[in-house]
């Protein structure tokens, strides 16, 4: 987010067009809120139920 605020014009701002769940949605907002030239009223969507979850598993150095 901070390169993409860094690369905007002067009268630019950035609006995020996204769906987030009632689970995740007030920290969502406080970080997006955190971007000063990010819009949060416009684009972002908050749906019932909870977001998706994502685990990582790598089983070595080599195999990512």
């Amino acid at each position: 987010m901070s390169a993409f605020e860094a690369a905007l014009g002067d009268d630019w701002e950035i609006v995020p067009i996204v769906k987030v769940g009632a689970d995740l949605s007030e920290s969502a907002l406080a970080f997006l809120r955190s971007y000063p030239r990010v819009d949060v009223g416009t684009g972002i969507q908050t749906v019932p139920g909870a977001n998706n979850r994502v685990a990582l598993v790598y089983t070595g150095p080599g195999r990512r």
